[in-house]
């Protein structure tokens, strides 16, 4: 436990009440604001507890990619890929070898009618009143 105790997986704060034989806290859903209280016995939370505690020698990634410490000095020469003169679409051939606004099956140009956002609805095209 000594390894684990700098990055605990509950904080203090949620623990509500310890007793002989049972611990209880409080939780959130990502969903939800409202806090969700769970009384378990003590042998069942100290293993719940003990699942989030890596093995000894288990190196943990903490940055891959375009963020690992690595790369630091390369950032600059693989970001001007994105922000280049070249479009989405362009990107996306030279990666893939694949024409995203080509139909796959019956190689027409593909038009954008909408765009569905599953909170608001459709946003493209904007309907309404501007």
């Amino acid at each position: 436990m000594g390894r684990y105790l700098a990055r605990p997986a509950i904080a203090e704060y949620r623990i509500t009440d310890i007793t002989d034989s049972s611990i209880t806290f409080w939780y959130q859903k990502p969903d939800s604001p409202k806090k969700i209280f769970l009384t378990l016995p003590m042998t069942q939370f100290i293993g719940r507890l003990l699942a989030h505690i890596p093995p000894k020698n288990f190196k943990m990634i903490r940055r891959f990619g375009l963020y690992s410490r690595r790369y630091k000095n390369k950032k600059p020469k693989k970001i001007k890929l994105f922000k280049g003169k070249i479009s989405w679409a362009e990107r996306i051939f030279k990666t893939f070898k694949t024409n995203p606004l080509i139909c796959p099956k019956c190689n027409s140009n593909l038009v954008l009618l909408e765009i569905f956002h599953i909170k608001y609805g459709v946003i493209f095209p904007k309907t309404g009143f501007s």
